[in-house]
């Protein structure tokens, strides 16, 4: 027995075991090979079930970045490494897709170590920001760093400054004189400082009047100034104005270290004062070691009291109608300028300004382009006539050009007036709307993050910004704007519509637009100013959701028997007033009721 053989399988069978489908797919040559070898180590697998896990990652921290207000680098971060992952993933599933879970082996352990290297070197390009938020160093580069917005715990943070230069907040003056009706003297003397510096002063960064007028009659420390606005100086003081005698009192503040930079008393006859501005902004711009450019006058200022006062009543009141969108303001304006320049003929300021009063009739649709632009035209000739080289007469100039849809002549006039110092917000925000008009939505964006820079608590300027996001199609960072405007706004409910807009365009989520508009649906439309304020609003909304009978409905219930178009910014759009007859004519088209729609 012990000399039987052992029954065991052939060498041969040994060694030749049967064919896998590993060594079957091996022999077969060219494109079905390659085929056979990714389906046998499940390649597509791996591949969708990793892309399927990235997506769901990178909604999910989108969603965590608008509730919580996190930075674009943690977005940039996390998408290049889901790029990098990618190829790592294959690798893995090359080597282990077919084996199931087994132990790595060191040989694919060090291919993995060497695709991470080069994967941290991806990530080096991959993160950087882009250049419009980064700034460009090349001899031709225009360097323009993006504002940064950030949330910080209960309120908004400013954007960042956009330049190095050092920042300037002038508060406004407290009114001092016996007779609370000069209050618009101090105000007034406040703008003209504020505009001589910013457009005379090119080292220095001056925070805009509109912001700065959020301040007015408020106790606020120097500390609340440089972290709200990050200023790094601030300019405060006092006028009395009694008979002909005005005292100027000014201190300039170091906002980093809350000390005393200057101060300074200015006593002035009532005739002199004029020229204060330039004199304060020169002297100012003498502490911080800086250089005044100092103005042109050459005829552009008055020397009388009289016209003075009038002019600057003229700009309060135009002021007061371009944010209220009345006309009352601007008929007021121009009967104080038309007794301004009767007072003074020579006054090149008040012909502009008048300039400007009928100017803007014309493009919010208040008065026909026959009825003011040439009276305006007029106006504009007697400035550069009185003052031909003063460059505010140029940046009128290039508004005339933009009214009269002279687009590239405006656009020429704009960048030599700039190109002279001019730098007053005022004067941006008619270079950005014109961008805007052109359909320069890059520039008019990289121009808007400039104006909130200078001015980052003008929530006209906020939305212009935003809107333009929208039209670029850029809804991560119009979400984000519309969450900063609903913490530091006034009144948050328009934000939050602008915020629901995004969620509607960008993902057609009606609900929460539907939401916010319920209750302006139950107001009642009893003046004009009601159906100019609720019927564009509405008409958008309820024909997004087909409800045509009920916006038939509210048009109904208004009083007034036409809207004021206000979409100034197309020609197209520009036909003054719309009678609501001819909305309900539509309303009644789109509900299919021919007949009435043919009812005048």
């Amino acid at each position: 027995m012990a000399n039987e053989p052992i029954d065991r399988a052939p060498a041969a069978a040994v060694r030749s075991p049967e064919p896998t489908a590993e060594r079957a797919g091996a022999g077969i040559d060219g494109v079905a090979g390659l085929v056979a070898r990714l389906r046998e180590h499940k390649i597509a697998q791996w591949a969708l079930a990793y892309i399927g896990a990235a997506i769901t990652v990178a909604h999910g921290e989108d969603l965590a970045a608008h509730a919580f207000g996190w930075n674009e680098a943690i977005a940039r971060w996390l998408i290049a490494l889901l790029i990098v992952g990618f190829p790592i993933i294959l690798t893995l599933a090359w080597y282990q897709g077919h084996k199931g879970l087994t132990r790595i082996t060191q040989g694919e352990l060090m291919l993995c170590s060497i695709l991470f290297v080069i994967g941290a070197g991806i990530l080096v390009v991959l993160v950087r920001p882009p250049p419009e938020a980064a700034g460009q160093t090349g001899a031709a580069a225009k360097p323009e760093p993006q504002a940064r917005v950030e949330m910080t715990s209960a309120t908004a943070a400013v954007p960042a400054p956009a330049s190095l230069k050092p920042r300037i907040a002038v508060l406004p003056f407290e009114n001092l004189s016996p007779d609370p009706r000069n209050a618009f003297f101090a105000d007034g003397v406040h703008e003209e400082i504020l505009t001589e510096l910013a457009n005379h002063a090119p080292g220095l960064a001056v925070i805009s009047g509109t912001t700065m007028s959020t301040y007015r009659g408020k106790a606020v420390t120097v500390e609340t100034l440089a972290r709200d606005l990050n200023c790094t100086y601030v300019l405060e003081g006092s006028l009395q104005r009694e008979g002909d005698e005005v005292r100027l009192t000014l201190q300039l503040i170091d906002a980093r270290s809350d000390s005393h930079v200057w101060a300074q008393d200015y006593n002035r006859k009532l005739v002199s004062a004029m020229a204060l501005e330039s004199e304060v902004a020169a002297a100012v711009t003498e502490q911080l070691s800086l250089k005044f450019a100092g103005a042109v006058q050459s005829g552009g200022s008055t020397s009388s009291p009289l016209a003075y006062d009038l002019y600057l009543k003229a700009r309060a009141a135009e002021g007061s109608a371009t944010d209220e969108g009345t006309m009352a303001g601007y008929r007021q304006a121009e009967q104080l300028l038309d007794q301004a320049i009767a007072t003074d003929p020579n006054f090149a300021r008040a012909y502009l300004e008048r300039m400007s009063v009928g100017v803007r009739q014309f493009l919010y649709n208040f008065a026909p382009p026959d009825q003011v632009l040439p009276r305006a035209r007029a106006d504009l000739a007697a400035a550069q006539h009185l003052a031909p080289t003063d460059p505010v007469v140029i940046a009128f100039e290039a508004v005339m050009a933009y009214a009269e849809l002279d687009y590239g002549r405006a656009l020429q006039l704009f960048e030599t007036a700039e190109a002279a110092g001019l730098a007053d917000p005022e004067l941006l925000d008619w270079h950005n709307k014109l961008l805007f008009a052109m359909g320069s939505y890059p520039e008019a964006v990289a121009l808007s993050r400039r104006l909130a820079d200078l001015d980052p608590k003008n929530e006209a300027a906020q939305y212009w910004w935003w809107y333009m996001l929208m039209e670029l199609h850029r809804y991560p960072e119009a979400l984000r704007l519309a969450d900063i405007g609903i913490v530091r706004a006034q009144i948050e409910v328009p934000w939050r519509i602008r915020r629901a807009n995004v969620l509607f365009y960008a993902g057609g989520d009606l609900k929460p637009l539907s939401a916010l508009s319920a209750p302006f649906f139950r107001q009642p439309w009893r003046t004009e100013q009601d159906v100019q304020s609720l019927f564009s609003f509405a008409s958008y909304e309820l024909s997004l959701e087909h409800r045509f009978g009920d916006l038939r409905k509210l048009i109904d219930t208004a009083q007034s028997g036409e809207v004021r178009s206000t979409y100034h910014m197309w020609p197209l759009y520009r036909v003054g007033r719309t009678p609501l007859a001819d909305e309900r004519g539509w309303m009644d088209l789109l509900l299919g009721d021919r007949g009435e729609a043919r009812r005048p």
